[in-house]
């Protein structure tokens, strides 16, 4: 089954990245939650929309890489939208 993801607006918190480090921290998102979707198909439904996903506040480690960051971010994502659909 083939996936598609678009996050439409990710609101981050008092992090401060440049336009280049965003586009690297959306990418590591992108990519770690299509990794954790496919490996794991049946934790999101066929179809699925989903208008907003609220995630637990996390702490970044100040010497994080946006790529790192946005590995966390993607995990934490994806819990919730698995918890989501498990209740």
């Amino acid at each position: 089954m083939p996936l598609h993801l678009h996050i439409d607006r990710l609101i981050l918190n008092d992090i401060d990245l440049s336009p280049r480090e965003r586009r690297i921290l959306q990418a590591a998102i992108e990519e770690r939650l299509v990794q954790l979707f496919s490996e794991h198909p049946g934790s999101l439904q066929q179809d699925h929309y989903l208008a907003s996903v609220a995630i637990a506040p996390l702490t970044a480690d100040p010497q994080s890489t946006p790529t790192q960051l946005g590995q966390h971010i993607a995990q934490r994502i994806y819990q919730s939208i698995s918890n989501m659909n498990s209740g």
